[in-house]
């Protein structure tokens, strides 16, 4: 979790502006709040995925198991 958070510290800074530059700090924390919420809906839809998909396939050894 901790190299997440380092990557994703980094990648909100080549966001927010290069280091050379000033970054503002509601730039930053506006663009950080952008990035946490697109990667909570990608890791929403990801574990989404991946349950519908145990499921099916569930599913279908159940209906092998009877037929």
């Amino acid at each position: 979790m901790f190299s997440l958070q380092v990557k994703a510290t980094s990648f909100i800074y080549r966001l927010a502006g290069s280091s050379s530059q000033t970054v503002h700090i509601t730039h930053l924390i506006v663009v950080e709040r952008l990035y946490l919420i697109i990667y909570a809906k990608i890791n929403f839809a990801s574990n989404l995925h991946s349950e519908l998909y145990r499921r099916s396939l569930v599913k279908q050894r159940v209906s092998n198991f009877w037929n």
